[in-house]
């Protein structure tokens, strides 16, 4: 498990089967390594957490929780955007490790939270 498998929105690349039988390259693998080209990168999330702002994910920008980006992609109040931004708010209180621990046995991009 590393970083690279966490995508800008928080979904956890790794869960996907799509990607385990090689028919999506996730969402940040292959651009550090030049497989990719960001250039043509087509998610608006990815463009600006990761082109952009330079960053792992949006959990490390100070305005993921109010992001129009975010927001219109995951529509506010649907579950998507709730488990989106709970995720991302899980990586920025208590880090990409603990986030990968939690995330581990998940069935999919987004499983179960610890209870708060």
């Amino acid at each position: 498990m590393s970083i690279e498998h966490i995508g800008c929105c928080s979904a956890y690349c790794k869960t996907c089967k799509e990607l385990d039988k090689g028919l999506c390259k996730g969402c940040k693998l292959g651009y550090a390594s030049g497989e990719r080209d960001i250039e043509r990168a087509k998610c608006k999330i990815k463009l600006c957490c990761f082109k952009e702002k330079g960053l792992e994910t949006c959990a490390d920008c100070s305005h993921f929780r109010d992001c129009d980006i975010i927001n219109s992609r995951f529509k506010v109040g649907t579950p998507n955007n709730r488990k989106c931004i709970r995720v991302l708010e899980l990586i920025h209180n208590k880090g990409y490790d603990n986030f990968m621990e939690v995330a581990k046995d998940w069935p999919n991009a987004w499983g179960r939270l610890p209870k708060e």
